[in-house]
């Protein structure tokens, strides 16, 4: 997956790619020395990460660090979902935008009014076992 962090204090904007994001962020919040914010990630491989890395050129600091300019904002707001902590998220990207995940989304919530977060994890690993996803691997 490709995934683009940031300091938490912000600043540049690294945009990589790992099959490990939760590794690869620890390995990077040691190196920077500072506490780094996942702002999304995308389906693709090392070819869509150099692709994109050439889309943004111009932006390019250090490596794969990149100005956080508006452009580059758009580009993760429309094209990356929020990391939800496990390196398996595939099921993000196939229920992104689901109508069928959105009403089913809806009327547990209208059901079982509680914290959002909640309900959203709850809704999502019930939905993906009926359309016969496994749950994500826990944190570790």
């Amino acid at each position: 997956m490709i995934y683009f962090v940031q300091p938490i204090e912000g600043g540049l904007i690294k945009i990589g790619v790992s099959r490990s994001l939760s590794v690869r962020k620890s390995q990077l919040q040691a190196k920077a020395g500072c506490k780094l914010s996942v702002l999304g990630v995308c389906r693709g491989g090392f070819s869509d990460e150099r692709a994109i890395h050439e889309k943004f050129a111009g932006l390019r600091r250090d490596g794969e660090w990149f100005e956080p300019h508006q452009e580059l904002l758009e580009f993760i707001a429309e094209n990356a979902v929020k990391w939800n902590g496990y390196d398996d998220v595939d099921i993000i990207f196939q229920m992104r935008g689901s109508e069928a995940f959105k009403t089913w989304l809806r009327g547990l919530a209208d059901y079982d009014a509680t914290d959002t977060t909640e309900v959203v994890e709850r809704a999502l690993a019930a939905y993906a076992r009926t359309i016969g996803y496994a749950e994500p691997r826990p944190k570790r």
